[in-house]
């Protein structure tokens, strides 16, 4: 009856960890893809309509996915519940490994569909100073963060507030710092094109930002929350 149980509670895990993988590789198959197809055919896809593509994959991905994993797809998602202890350490290392699983995956999709061109695969590249690149990313993953939290505990990201929030969401940050960082807040959909387009200028700018902006926003909500009018 016992290993019966850790049995049930291993495959629940494992639900988890694919609808990870899933999540992540439509997020970035679809807008890196979008990216790709914009700079390949600027006529076919207009290149204002590449926030619009993030932002309805991350709704999709909601809907469908919120339910099972908690619809995070973005390793500072993660670290950011965990900050705030709504997320157990021992699924951090699969969560990541599944969201830059799923991330490569979509990657090495691109590189079958428009072969091996290093301004492909929608890399993550800044304009300006490194440090204003910085701060940009941060500022887009604490607000993108923020909603997460919000929506998390409100729904527990199960319903169609969640989905159309969060889109909302990626969208807005995605139209204003698309053309200043390329919008990354999330360092699996940055290093994912960096491996295959072999283009890591500036790499840790998109790994340690999203991640600092969303553990503060996650305490920073957490902290507002105990204030919340009934």
């Amino acid at each position: 009856m016992h290993n019966e149980y850790n049995s049930e509670i291993r495959k629940h895990y494992l639900e988890e960890y694919f609808s990870e993988f899933i999540g992540s590789f439509f997020l970035v198959f679809f807008g890196c893809g979008a990216i790709i197809l914009s700079k390949k055919s600027p006529t076919a896809l207009p290149y204002e309509y590449i926030p619009i593509i993030f932002g309805l994959s991350i709704s999709v991905m909601v809907t469908v996915l919120g339910k099972i994993s908690g619809a995070h797809f973005n390793p500072a998602i993660t670290l950011g519940f965990w900050a705030v202890k709504k997320f157990p350490s021992f699924k951090i290392p699969a969560y990541i490994f599944s969201q830059l699983s799923g991330a490569c995956s979509a990657g090495l999709i691109h590189y079958f569909i428009w072969g091996s061109h290093e301004h492909l695969f929608g890399a993550s590249v800044f304009h300006g100073q490194a440090s204003e690149a910085f701060i940009i990313e941060t500022i887009g993953s604490f607000f993108l963060m923020f909603v997460y939290c919000a929506v998390s505990q409100e729904s527990k990201a199960q319903d169609h507030r969640a989905s159309i929030a969060l889109g909302i969401s990626l969208t807005l940050t995605t139209f204003l710092f698309l053309s200043l960082t390329g919008a990354s807040l999330n360092p699996t959909r940055s290093i994912a094109p960096a491996i295959w387009s072999s283009y890591y200028e500036g790499i840790w700018i998109y790994v340690f930002a999203p991640v600092i902006g969303a553990v503060v926003a996650a305490l920073s909500y957490e902290r507002l929350s105990r204030y919340k009018k009934y």
